[in-house]
């Protein structure tokens, strides 16, 4: 075993880079074909077996979820809408399409286990999540303005009352400042000071939100301390507590914010998806570059329309089906 776990050359690399990396010099490299032959190498991947496994397991589940979201769309496209698919009796009534009652509707390409199908998003396991939608990021005469926010408000509200008429969790998270500055990003700080100070108590009206998105008797408020809504909030305790499993992101800014809370939440083990006209940021480009890489990252896309017209139907709940495909050996 000890012959195996050896390799001078893999050795010496490995020091060699240490010293390079320490004082800046050149990071020698080891020869191409070195790898081919090398035994400690050969025994490393022996160990990364299982993790490799979950890592192909995820990415097939959410390739074949895309497909299978792009075929029925298609369908839908031919056929003016099948029975199950909540726009067809709206569109010949002249309304919006209704949702059923627990939100979920039967997948054909779930997998199944025990009579239960695996891969549905419950209401009563998910939560919308309402990210910094204040004035100090809304109002064109703050300093920490967001271009695109105001535009976001209608979809976001649209979002608003669908999670409440599916029965889902509704958390509002918030920034706050403290007057002084002592908790504002260094970045930040300079059009912080020289815009007056917003989100802060010198300026109370930028710490509110429009009155279409206010928090309802029992929703949550929290306030962060940083871009994430994970860090330093008791918000993954509350999300456990409630047996929450899918979080729905809503808000701004996408690059900062949103995506911060998206990559933590895809680290907690949550399913995530982000709405994305109900999302802003400081430019076109910049929203859909973000959009572009936690789609690849596993982040679930969706529009406000979608998520009004089909509810959670259209999500997967992917931690599951992962789960469930490394039980069952694929």
């Amino acid at each position: 075993m000890s012959s195996r776990l050896s390799c001078t050359s893999c050795m010496f690399y490995v020091a060699a880079t240490r010293s390079c990396q320490a004082t800046g010099a050149y990071v020698p490299k080891l020869p191409a074909d070195h790898w081919r032959s090398c035994p400690r190498f050969a025994l490393s991947r022996e160990y990364d077996t299982v993790a490799n496994r979950r890592i192909v397991a995820r990415r097939d589940v959410v390739n074949a979820a895309r497909a299978a979201n792009a075929v029925e769309e298609q369908q839908l496209r031919e056929q003016g809408a099948a029975a199950d698919a909540a726009g067809a009796t709206a569109a010949t009534a002249g309304g919006r399409a209704p949702l059923k009652a627990d939100g979920v509707r039967p997948r054909a390409r779930v997998l199944k286990q025990g009579g239960k199908t695996a891969g549905k998003v419950r209401p009563e396991q998910a939560a919308l999540i309402m990210i910094d939608m204040q004035m100090g990021f809304i109002s064109e005469d703050s300093s920490l303005y967001i271009a695109g926010a105001a535009a976001s408000v209608e979809p976001c509200a649209r979002c608003l009352e669908t999670a409440r008429t599916l029965g889902m969790k509704v958390i509002h998270v918030r920034r706050e400042y403290a007057a002084d500055g002592s908790d504002v990003e260094a970045p930040r700080y300079a059009a912080w000071l020289a815009g007056g100070k917003p989100l802060s108590s010198e300026q109370p009206a930028s710490l509110r939100c429009p009155r279409a998105l206010d928090p309802r008797l029992g929703e949550k408020v929290i306030v962060k301390p940083r871009y994430s809504a994970f860090f330093g909030t008791e918000l993954h305790q509350s999300l456990q507590d409630a047996g929450i499993r899918t979080l729905v992101l809503t808000g701004t800014t996408t690059p900062n914010c949103v995506r911060s809370t998206a990559y933590d939440a895809l680290s907690l083990g949550y399913n995530v998806a982000v709405v994305e006209d109900a999302t802003s940021s400081r430019s076109p480009k910049v929203q859909a570059a973000n959009l572009r890489d936690m789609a690849v990252a596993g982040v679930q896309l969706l529009s406000s329309q979608r998520f009004e017209n089909t509810g959670l139907s259209r999500l997967e709940d992917t931690e599951a089906l992962v789960r469930l495909k490394l039980q069952q050996g694929r």
